[in-house]
């Protein structure tokens, strides 16, 4: 697949002389712009901002007025700085496209954590907002192999032979809580145990066993309690309370 390329020229300019975005939503913490200058006081510049003509370009493809769709933080930290900047041809619509999801999409990266420990315990930086950036960084990747390593070593009752594979041991039931109030009490009844979630793997759950035998023990225990309270309903009419009592459950 080609993809078309909307680069036009890279110029330098003072960077005060752009105009920023009005829509641009995202701000910048004193920490952030910390870090940006002693990044840049370590290695200089070494991106570009990006910007595109706000007034559209001219008959001959030339353009006045630049306006930034990424760089307003280095705007700020030194409108007088000469900067390197990627004009574009975007329209302002296509603009506001890109400001909206450029930041978003890169996010969407994740990270290898065993690489990037690698990386920063091999950093030799000079300027002290810099190393504090790398120790935080190095900290929390710290904190979240200790928060993983302490969650493996919970435990929940259930057939061991089932945890990885269950499907290649027995048939097996999932049971769906859609809600929180629902999973507290599934916890209660079945006698499970809350595990701490890792944060390397935030946007999974955390699967339980639990024994057929406490299953089936419940079930009946629900059975026996609505034949007793309804003074002896037909099976089939039990086993539909009890369904009502564990989908509520």
């Amino acid at each position: 697949m080609a993809f078309r390329d909307r680069i036009k020229e890279l110029r330098r300019v003072r960077i005060g002389d752009c105009e920023p975005h009005p829509l641009n939503y995202r701000t910048h913490p004193v920490e952030q712009g910390a870090a940006v200058t002693g990044l840049l006081q370590e290695v200089g510049i070494i991106d570009v901002a990006l910007a595109f003509p706000a007034d559209g370009l001219g008959p001959a493809g030339d353009s006045s007025r630049l306006m930034l769709y990424d760089g307003h933080l280095r705007q700020r930290l030194g409108p007088d700085q000469v900067w390197p900047v990627a004009v574009t041809d975007l329209t302002r619509a296509e603009a506001n496209i890109v400001i909206a999801t450029l930041h978003p999409t890169a996010e969407m990266a994740e990270t290898d954590e065993d690489i990037q420990r690698e990386l920063l315990g091999g950093l030799e930086a000079e300027e002290a907002e810099l190393r504090k950036l790398i120790d935080e960084m190095m900290a929390k990747l710290e904190r979240a192999a200790a928060e993983e390593q302490a969650g493996d070593e919970d435990t929940t009752e259930g057939p061991e032979a089932m945890y990885l594979r269950p499907h290649e041991h027995y048939d097996y039931v999932i049971v769906l809580a859609s809600n929180t109030n629902e999973w507290n009490i599934l916890m209660d009844l079945l006698g499970l145990k809350t595990v701490r979630r890792s944060t390397r793997k935030p946007k999974f759950g955390i699967g339980r066993g639990v024994k057929a035998s406490t299953l089936i023990e419940l079930i009946q225990g629900l059975i026996n309690g609505r034949v007793t309270e309804d003074s002896g309903p037909v099976a089939g009419q039990g086993q539909e309370h009890a369904a009502d009592a564990l989908a509520v459950a």
